[in-house]
């Protein structure tokens, strides 16, 4: 009896824990939106910062799971010299997907969007 009373405490702070955080993570994202903005069309949307002027514009794509804002170091010595935007790899960062994109159609999206302005 005593094993089952742990073992509900226990699942009741896990409980707790996760929606408490799911709801800390929601208040975050809207009190501290990452820069840059979401571009594309209604059924394919990406997180784009672009900073910097020039005439060549080099593109930065997060991998391995990471958000563009882990460019931020790089991208802050590249807006010097040139125009630069950091994006997010689809389906992460709030990037909506119907289904899954040939990294071509994301690099046309991108590229639709920075010559379209």
């Amino acid at each position: 009896m005593v094993f089952l009373s742990i073992l509900l405490s226990i699942l009741a702070l896990a409980v707790i824990v996760y929606f408490t955080g799911q709801y800390a993570k929601t208040n975050l994202a809207k009190k501290f939106p990452p820069p840059g903005k979401m571009v594309g069309s209604t059924q394919h949307r990406l997180h784009v910062n672009c900073q910097g002027q020039g005439p060549v514009t080099v593109l930065l794509e997060a991998g391995l799971n990471k958000f563009s804002v882990h460019w931020h170091r790089v991208q802050t010595l590249l807006v010097q010299h040139t125009k630069t935007c950091a994006y997010d790899r689809a389906g992460l960062d709030g990037v909506r997907l119907t289904k899954i994109q040939a990294p071509c159609k994301i690099w046309w999206m991108i590229y639709n969007w920075l010559f379209n302005l």
